[in-house]
């Protein structure tokens, strides 16, 4: 038998938000307060959540442009209407009307993104940025399991109907795939192999989010194809959601090219600087033994200095003790 959903309040979605937000910044600084010791953890807050509440609203707003452009355009932030006076109705006040629900799933990630790449312009820069993408995707992958949780009992972006043992008996009766429960699965094995393999990609800095990025943007095209009231419309072939999921794909091969890149120039540069390296050893240890040569003879030199003054220095002794006996003696007789 299928488990059924949760029927939950409205309200409870947004404490699963406050929650995914309060465990990413918590978890990215953990990770980067040896790296980023320029920004606290308040930093780190303000440019994440501002960052990615913009991009999510944005994506959110551009997916159902139709609706917002229905309304028109005001200059003023109440409007008018058949209903009487509404408050943030008409373009661009209605960016501010968050209880409207229009945010995207794949924007606050783009936004974190962004929230990322500003904290590293501003930081000493001294850290490689595909360090911080690593630490950036494991901060939000493990937090955004909080906010899959609460996408799933709030019904969010449920799937088609479905008879197989995937399926999940929602609130109002249907069985349907869950997107969420899917998403919560890969990105739990994607933490559990992070974990393993951590010790291995320490010196590949960066194969770790590029990794993330490509299974994200895969499974994004997937799940898509089996989300409910799935429409393609972009030359009938994808969504919008499936379009920023292309993106994501090519900025991991993107980041997997640098990434290549820079390991062959660092790699290089060390080979370059072994060579110069090692002539500059032989070199010293070249100087350093002809001076310990000279030093070592300065130092026979003072020793035999130091004995041959010690061997005049007592056969003066024996000759003025000598004398001074054979006056002590003429002194003798004398008195006699």
């Amino acid at each position: 038998m299928s488990p059924i959903s949760l029927d939950a309040p409205q309200y409870l979605i947004y404490v699963f938000i406050f929650v995914f937000f309060v465990a990413y910044i918590l978890s990215f600084w953990l990770f980067t307060r040896k790296d980023l010791k320029a920004n606290t953890i308040f930093d780190i807050a303000f440019l994440n959540i501002i960052s990615a509440v913009i991009s999510s609203r944005l994506l959110g707003m551009l997916l159902n442009l139709e609706t917002y452009l229905e309304r028109g355009v005001g200059l003023l932030p109440l409007n008018e209407t058949s209903e009487g006076l509404r408050l943030l109705y008409q373009l661009p006040w209605s960016f501010f009307r968050f209880n409207d629900g229009n945010f995207s799933y794949i924007g606050i990630f783009l936004g974190l993104v962004i929230g990322m790449l500003i904290i590293y312009k501003n930081s000493n820069q001294k850290k490689t940025v595909f360090l911080l993408f690593d630490k950036l995707v494991l901060s939000y992958a493990f937090a955004n399991l909080f906010l899959l949780i609460g996408l799933f009992i709030h019904g969010y972006a449920a799937g088609e109907l479905t008879e197989s043992i995937l399926g999940i008996r929602y609130a109002d009766g249907t069985v349907r795939y869950s997107i969420q429960l899917i998403q919560f699965s890969i990105i739990t094995i994607f933490l559990v192999f992070s974990g393993l393999t951590w010790r291995v990609f320490a010196n590949k800095q960066g194969m770790l989010s590029i990794i993330f990025f490509l299974i994200f943007s895969v499974s994004e095209l997937y799940l898509r194809t089996i989300t409910a009231n799935y429409q393609p419309s972009f030359y009938e072939m994808l969504d919008y959601h499936q379009l920023i999921a292309v993106v994501v794909f090519f900025v991991g091969l993107i980041l997997l090219i640098g990434n290549i890149l820079e390991n062959r120039t660092i790699n290089k540069s060390f080979g370059g600087f072994t060579r110069s390296r090692s002539v500059a050893e032989a070199q010293f240890i070249n100087q350093d033994r002809a001076s310990r040569a000279r030093e070592r003879a300065k130092l026979n030199q003072n020793i035999e200095t130091e004995s041959s003054f010690g061997k005049t220095a007592g056969r003066d002794r024996f000759i003025l003790s000598f004398g001074d006996k054979l006056r002590q003696e003429a002194d003798g007789k004398d008195s006699n």
